[in-house]
């Protein structure tokens, strides 16, 4: 019990400090932008969104059946979890959690 709350407050407080530093980042990264038009920065802000997506699904997915595949030899009766499950899972899960 007393474990689950020292993490829980200790991820609360690195969360805490990773905004605050992001912040102080802003009046640096806001001035930098002014080299590029705004269509460039949606289509690297697109850019960027699709490739986290996409390597969140590969992620989700390569963790589902990763353990699945290594032992079919022992467990052969037994199968992964469907893909639609999976799909739920990787689109819905917590982040960071």
């Amino acid at each position: 019990m007393h474990d689950t709350a020292f993490w829980n407050e200790f991820t609360f407080l690195m969360e805490g400090l990773l905004f605050i530093l992001l912040g102080l980042q802003w009046s640096i990264v806001v001035p930098a932008t002014a080299a590029y038009s705004f269509g460039q920065l949606l289509s690297y802000v697109l850019i960027v969104s699709l490739a986290v997506i996409v390597v969140r699904l590969f992620w989700a997915f390569s963790i589902a059946y990763f353990p699945w595949v290594i032992s079919r030899g022992w467990r052969s009766h037994e199968l992964a979890s469907n893909w639609r499950e999976q799909a739920i899972i990787a689109w819905a899960r917590m982040r960071g959690h």
